[in-house]
């Protein structure tokens, strides 16, 4: 397992070097291009445009008007970013909206680039930027204003004219609990299938003391998972995992039970920050986020559930049940996986205290 991580990590840092080293050069024209490659992500370089050269999520979402139920925004699918010839930057998209309650998913894509207006900057993380003057796309009823966007790969999906959505959006996918074979890839044993655990999730379920609560009619709420890696001076791989947590309370009895009653408010908002040295844990990489509390969804016999979906029992920066209201109170979370991330890169979506509704 360990040698498969370190092949992977230095695989990164190899790439790494290699691009600053290309980055030096002058930038050129702009290449036709390539196939797209998801592996390959390097971090933005400020003042060097051929590096903003890439695909993005949607990280920061604005919608016209608000939808009257209890919502977590999201659009599913990918903005690609390129230079034009003028200087400026350009985009096309292939996108589709994802929320509660949400029947009526709507596909949107424009093959044609346009123009992005405005100053574009990069945020401290070097790999969201933000818009000054936001991208606006309307959809029947419904504008969608993209004020930021987090880079996911190099490369540029191929969107065409004639490019269906089943080709530009793809659903959001876990290991398989219900696989026990360290071997096998789509396994949550296997390292590769466990770091699919790493990305933005929206809360589907909240239980509070055996009291269910359902996202969309009681709640709204999202979590984000984004783990990096270090050796410390003992040659042992340490884990940081920073996971937050943010939900705002419809329904006053889970709002008395998960708030501080002190806190005069409806909105939660927490970072819990975990420090895991995988020498010390059973099953290495792979059970760090058993370890935290994020487990899988073993007897669920339905297959789209058990690999899009997965428990959580939070738990404090000592591994003990966290203890929710005023800290008596014990929560489990059911969680769908919106948008998978990888290792060492920052969080899909940067979660503020911007509250869901009024």
């Amino acid at each position: 397992m360990n040698k498969r991580f370190l092949k992977t990590l230095t695989f990164a840092l190899i790439s790494t070097g290699l691009f600053f080293g290309c980055a030096a050069l002058e930038d050129k024209p702009v290449p036709d291009p390539k196939k797209f490659d998801g592996t390959m992500n390097n971090p933005i370089v400020k003042d060097k445009p051929i590096s903003y050269i890439g695909t993005y999520n949607v990280a920061g979402l604005g919608i016209t008007p608000t939808p009257t139920e209890l919502y977590v925004s999201y659009l599913l699918g990918n903005i690609n970013i390129n230079t034009s010839k003028n200087g400026g930057f350009e985009f096309n998209y292939g996108l589709k909206y994802s929320g509660y309650n949400n029947t009526n998913d709507t596909f949107m894509k424009n093959y044609q680039y346009e123009p992005i207006n405005g100053n574009v900057t990069v945020d401290d993380d070097n790999y969201t930027i933000r818009l000054d003057t936001p991208i606006s796309i309307t959809n029947g009823s419904n504008t969608y204003t993209i004020s930021a966007l987090r880079k996911q790969s190099d490369s540029v999906i191929d969107i065409r004219d004639n490019s269906t959505e089943v080709e530009l959006i793809k659903e959001a996918k876990l290991c398989d609990p219900k696989i026990d074979d360290s071997g096998n890839s789509n396994s949550c044993s296997h390292v590769d299938g466990a770091l699919k655990y790493i990305g933005y999730y929206r809360i589907e379920e909240i239980t509070c003391n055996g009291t269910k609560y359902t996202g969309g009619t009681h709640f709204a709420g999202e979590m984000t998972a984004a783990p990096s890696t270090l050796f410390d001076e003992k040659n042992n791989l340490i884990v940081d995992l920073p996971i937050k947590i943010k939900m705002q309370a419809k329904d006053t009895n889970l709002k008395s039970c998960f708030i501080r009653t002190s806190a005069n408010t409806d909105l939660y908002i927490d970072e819990i920050k975990y420090q895991l040295d995988t020498s010390k844990m059973t099953g290495g990489l792979v059970g760090v986020f058993t370890q935290v509390g994020l487990n899988g969804l073993k007897d669920e016999l339905d297959e789209s559930i058990r690999t899009t979906q997965i428990e959580y029992l939070p738990k404090d920066s000592s591994f003990n049940d966290l203890k929710f209201g005023d800290g008596n109170n014990t929560v489990t979370m059911r969680l769908k996986i919106i948008s998978n991330s990888e290792l060492n890169l920052p969080a899909n979506k940067t979660l503020d205290n911007t509250p869901y509704f009024k």
